[in-house]
């Protein structure tokens, strides 16, 4: 029995490392888990599924693990689900669930490039829902993030400020932000 066992945890964690072609990783590793649920590699083996179920792209089964187990606490994974859970819903266009999955993000300062992020895509939720003031404002508390300049998000911003801008209509602002993007661009106004 314990060498099944050592087996069983040796090949959970050679499919996180190498992968696997038969099974999927989080499959192997639940798998481990179930059937060896006092397992002294327990909390290793639960960092690899979500760090698996991150890499697949289920946020919403790393969430759940995360959630779920109240000894397991990983808030740098948990924030970085929350901001693809957000992002996942935006493109899915609920814009509430988004906005809520990124303030969540956000409550979770840990890593601050995702910090970041979420900050940008939170404001560009509130500019969706027309909220301008608070986008505007979001938009510039990106600004403010350490650094913002090497993130895509920033290619934008001029830009992106400048439509909220306008939509206060604070045309004045708005025409400074807008060239400033063009210039940025490498276009003249």
């Amino acid at each position: 029995a314990t060498i099944q066992e050592d087996a069983f945890y040796n090949y959970a964690k050679l499919s996180y490392e190498i992968g696997n072609i038969y099974t999927s990783v989080p499959e192997v590793i639940s798998g481990y888990l179930e059937k060896y649920p006092q397992t002294y590699y327990r909390i290793q083996l639960e960092e690899l599924l979500i760090d698996s179920y991150i890499s697949s792209k289920n946020y919403r089964a790393a969430y759940d693990l995360l959630l779920k187990n109240p000894k397991f606490e990983n808030r740098e994974s948990l924030q970085i689900v929350r901001y693809y859970l957000g992002i996942e819903a935006l493109n899915n266009g609920n814009l509430t669930e988004a906005s809520r999955y990124l303030e969540e993000a956000l409550s979770e300062n840990v890593n601050a490039h995702y910090h970041a992020k979420a900050t940008y895509w939170n404001a560009e939720v509130d500019y969706r829902l027309g909220k301008y003031d608070v986008a505007y404002l979001g938009f510039q508390r990106f600004k403010q993030q350490p650094g913002y300049q090497q993130l895509d998000e920033n290619k934008n911003l001029d830009y992106n400020i400048g439509y909220t801008l306008f939509k206060n209509k604070n045309y004045k602002d708005a025409i400074g932000y807008f060239d400033a993007f063009l210039k940025q661009t490498g276009n003249s106004p």
